[in-house]
């Protein structure tokens, strides 16, 4: 794209996934990519955020405030 050659964007894709997936059974690795829609092992780990009382009590006070959805009196 940068260096001026008018280019097919498959062919871009394809050199960009290259160092990605190797050069040995690329064609194999590339075709499997294709088919799931995502490279196996690349997602994040799980985030399991931790809920702790001052966080609970902080909700609650917010939550009762007038104007923030909670129960007014």
């Amino acid at each position: 794209m940068v260096g001026g050659t008018d280019r097919p964007g498959y062919d871009i894709v394809r050199e960009t996934w290259k160092p990605i997936l190797g050069e040995a059974e690329f064609d194999k690795k590339w075709n499997r990519v294709l088919h799931d829609g995502f490279l196996a092992g690349s997602e994040l780990p799980e985030v399991v955020p931790a809920l702790t009382a001052a966080l609970c009590g902080a909700r609650a006070a917010l939550s009762a405030e007038p104007g923030r959805g909670g129960i007014s009196g």
